[in-house]
């Protein structure tokens, strides 16, 4: 009973006030009202008056050479005054900023200073040509500067990159560039020795892979490029052997050096589509002279590729017995 009572209640209610706004004199009321607000605003908007528009600054053509150290300002706030409909134009002025360009000589370091006649120069391009300037604040902006030394430097990749179950590096990494041109302090330049990229790390890789790397720029430096392409080659392995020859290297030319066994097989992973192109002699087995340890009669052998798409190379026997015996004399 009281839920019936109180739904009539809410009808009677909603009723009466859709009557008072459908009636004829709420709505005249209500159109005067429209036309009423409709004249003060054109009226309004027709008339002069002040607003205030705020630009960030922008310098341009800054030589490469020259490092920015403090400004006294980011933006200039400009009061302007026009009709109201012109002030409206600027609602989107944000998106624009004042670029001022640079052409001054610059001495190894000192201030610049940026006058209003700069200011002004560059507000013809974006105000109209009826506002007119009251105010700009602050009526000029300086900026410490020091003048940089150049040097080009290598690029050192800083990377943690592992690859897919049966998968190997078939090309070393490859960075482009591959050195970059910074500017700096004379102090900090004569310290590096490198360039060296953020971490760039890749997991599981099973395919071939570019991707971009940013450098790791110390504050103060400037750099031609912020970043490199890093290109990584991978491919499905397999395994293969090789019986090679024990080659002598660093040996005096009047000594003979003769080892036991004389050839070693080599086992090793390789890139499958490089597996009929490898021949005895990218591979190479070495027993080091220079390494001898007279207090043994055996020596430990090592191994030299110039292959990138091979890997893991195990020999066997991994030491040799030797004898060393004096060249004849002719």
């Amino acid at each position: 009973m009281s839920n019936n009572s109180g739904n009539t209640l809410l009808k009677y209610y909603c009723n009466k006030f859709k009557t008072f706004f459908t009636s004829r004199d709420v709505l005249n009321f209500l159109l005067f009202l429209s036309v009423s607000f409709a004249f003060w605003l054109v009226n309004s908007l027709g008339k002069e008056r002040e607003s205030e528009i705020h630009l960030p600054i922008t310098i341009v053509n800054m030589p490469e050479n020259v490092f920015i150290q403090g400004q006294s300002a980011d933006e200039v706030r400009i009061k302007i005054r026009d009709k109201g409909t012109k002030l409206l134009s600027y609602s989107k002025i944000n998106t624009h900023s004042l670029k001022i360009e640079v052409s001054e000589q610059f001495a190894e370091s000192g201030t610049l200073k940026i006058t209003p006649q700069q200011f002004r120069a560059q507000l013809v391009d974006i105000l109209l040509p009826t506002s007119q300037i009251m105010e700009i604040k602050p009526d000029s902006i300086s900026f410490k500067y020091q003048r940089l030394e150049s040097k080009t430097l290598p690029i050192e990749l800083v990377s943690n990159i592992t690859l897919e179950s049966q998968y190997i590096q078939t090309d070393k990494i490859e960075i482009s560039p591959t050195s970059v041109t910074v500017f700096a302090p004379k102090s900090m330049l004569d310290t590096l020795k490198s360039i060296k990229t953020k971490l760039l790390t890749l997991h599981r890789l099973n395919k071939n892979t570019e991707k971009h790397c940013e450098l790791a720029l110390p504050a103060m430096l400037k750099s031609q490029v912020n970043e490199v392409t890093v290109n990584v080659k991978v491919g499905k392995f397999t395994e293969k052997t090789l019986l090679l020859p024990v080659k002598i290297i660093n040996c005096p030319n009047d000594i003979i050096i003769k080892t036991f066994p004389s050839e070693v097989n080599a086992h090793f992973n390789i890139d499958i589509s490089h597996y009929n192109s490898v021949n005895n002699s990218d591979i190479s087995i070495e027993f080091d002279y220079r390494k001898i340890n007279r207090n043994v009669s055996h020596q430990k052998l090592q191994t030299n590729t110039l292959l990138s798409y091979i890997s893991n190379i195990q020999i066997t026997p991994a030491e040799v017995e030797y004898i060393i015996e004096k060249k004849p004399v002719k």
